[in-house]
């Protein structure tokens, strides 16, 4: 198990990524009424992904949880999280849910990686999250979300050509894959590349931990749902 110590977070931080995450997870809910219009379903949706929430929470009191050595349980549950958010956006459900939401709706929801940027880059200058998860060293997924606020307003006015969307998905996708790979290479696994400190261990603490347990998958869904859109797999409107 790591040991490394971790300054405190100020109280701006912590309140700010819970307020984040909060919102972000309550996104699937909001996606369900839109599909079903029925209150039961929406509330079993909110319940459920509320209780991943608290789940991944107390998941991280656990000192196994926190043993970064091979096979890491927490990578591995970050891993779980994003097959089912996979599964469920090829799934019936899935399909009826994006029928029932606009691309340009999609588009703005990669919106919330840019404050999630501002708040990465905050725990980065408060000694939390090493320099290369930041937009200072080798993390641009800031881009993504400001080019996907002004490209989901642009849509909500007229329709765009699809190529357009489709270079701005892609090229988020790829941003996210390479955060995401810098963060792995950045905790204190045997093949860690990023030696500096501090080691990516911010994440094993609440609310941090729903950085790579909720938005993570979050953003992942949000660039599959799109492309289902633009595949004409479901409605693009």
């Amino acid at each position: 198990m790591n040991n490394y110590t971790l300054p405190s977070p100020s109280l701006f931080l912590e309140g700010s990524f819970f307020l984040l995450a909060t919102l972000v997870a309550l996104s699937l809910p909001v996606f369900t009424w839109q599909t079903t219009k029925n209150g039961k379903w929406t509330k079993a949706t909110a319940f459920l992904v509320l209780g991943w929430m608290v789940l991944t929470g107390l998941l991280t009191q656990w000192p196994a949880f926190r043993s970064f050595e091979l096979p890491p349980p927490f990578l591995l549950t970050v891993a779980g999280a994003n097959l089912v958010v996979t599964l469920l956006v090829f799934s019936s459900f899935g399909t009826r849910t994006l029928a029932a939401t606009s691309l340009a709706g999609l588009v703005l929801f990669q919106g919330f990686r840019f404050p999630l940027e501002l708040l990465m880059h905050r725990a980065y200058t408060e000694g939390l999250m090493p320099i290369q998860m930041s937009y200072d060293g080798r993390n641009l997924d800031i881009l993504t979300g400001i080019f996907g606020l002004i490209l989901g307003a642009l849509l909500y006015w007229r329709p765009l050509p699809k190529v357009l969307v489709w270079i701005w998905n892609l090229a988020g996708f790829g941003l996210l894959l390479n955060v995401v790979g810098v963060a792995i290479l950045s905790t204190p696994v045997p093949f860690r590349l990023f030696h500096n400190d501090p080691p990516n261990i911010w994440i094993l603490d609440v609310p941090f931990v729903w950085l790579p347990m909720v938005m993570v998958p979050a953003a992942l869904f949000g660039h599959l749902a799109i492309a289902r859109k633009l595949l004409g797999k479901v409605d693009v409107s």
